[in-house]
């Protein structure tokens, strides 16, 4: 005979301006809670390159954390939090999704408001990112660049015997290869 467990959670919405919905769903059955963050932008040839490099330098560092290294003692010392990013297709959108895992406050050994510290964490991520001379830091974008080259040429070699792909997708990817290669790509904020 198998158990099942019913979770009843209860959801509060705020909305924080015409574009800026907060979601609040609390429960007490879980040791941890996780805050996330979908940006949500229109599915298209033209963005979906720098949409998927935007989260890919945003977690490389913010004003005051530097580098990885830095968020990564940030992370510690919130008992072993987990920051991570990604980007994925939500419908005709593609979602910029930015999210964190912190133990619940009731298991703080010091009595830390660790949601708090981790809310401040991930609204310094999203509205202050690390910049030099006002765009994104040209070392962390030419990085994050070739990490996206590289994925996307050993997709292309994974696939390159399933002749099932569609040649289209493939011009796709090698677009995005040929886009990533140009000199003319940069982040102005």
């Amino acid at each position: 005979m198998h158990e099942r467990m019913v979770l009843i959670l209860k959801e509060s919405v705020v909305r924080i301006n015409e574009k800026v919905v907060v979601h609040f769903i609390k429960t007490d059955k879980f040791k941890s809670n996780v805050i996330a963050a979908f940006l949500l932008t229109e599915l298209n040839r033209e963005n979906i390159t720098k949409n998927a490099l935007i989260p890919a330098v945003l977690r490389r560092g913010t004003a005051t954390l530097n580098t990885m290294k830095d968020i990564s003692i940030k992370m510690d010392d919130l008992y072993g939090a987990l920051f991570d990013v990604s980007t994925d297709k939500i419908g005709d959108k593609q979602a910029i999704q930015l999210y964190t895992s912190v133990i619940n406050n009731k298991f703080a050994l010091n009595g830390e408001d660790l949601m708090s510290e981790a809310l401040n964490f991930m609204h310094e991520v999203i509205y202050n990112p690390y910049l030099e001379n006002g765009v994104f830091c040209e070392e962390y974008v030419k990085g994050e660049k070739e990490t996206l080259r590289e994925i996307i040429k050993g997709k292309i070699i994974q696939n390159k015997s399933n002749l099932k792909r569609p040649i289209s997708m493939i011009l796709a990817m090698l677009s995005i290869i040929l886009l990533l290669s140009s000199s003319r790509f940069c982040f102005v904020l």
